[in-house]
């Protein structure tokens, strides 16, 4: 689950509205509840945007369509997020092969829940 983190990258950076803003506009929805533990799936927008579009069994939906320079924006947007957050958001590499990225979300929510 996204939950206000995407909001915050993709409304608030990447569509200049401003995080500040989106913050405050989600902060009525949330009531103050925030996740315990966001894991952000690092890649460069080229590479992840290359295995959206090649992924013929993934449904595109309208983001999917959006230009490079949009999904740079979203990047620059999480980056913001992350330092903003950073008690509670775990950078993890996706650029990795599938089982590894697994075994590491493994080990990261392990470290912190159990």
């Amino acid at each position: 689950d996204r939950f206000i983190d995407s909001s915050l990258a993709y409304q608030g950076h990447a569509r200049g509205i401003g995080i500040d803003d989106i913050l405050k506009i989600n902060q009525f929805a949330i009531d103050g509840t925030m996740p315990d533990l966001t894991i952000f799936f690092d890649i460069d927008p080229e590479e992840g945007l290359a295995r959206v579009l090649t992924n013929e069994s993934r449904e595109q939906n309208r983001l999917d369509n959006e230009k490079l320079s949009f999904h740079k924006l979203v990047y620059e947007g999480y980056e913001e997020v992350i330092r903003r957050y950073e008690n509670r958001i775990v950078r993890t590499d996706a650029s990795l092969e599938k089982d590894v990225v697994t075994e590491n979300v493994y080990q990261i929510i392990a470290s912190r829940f159990m």
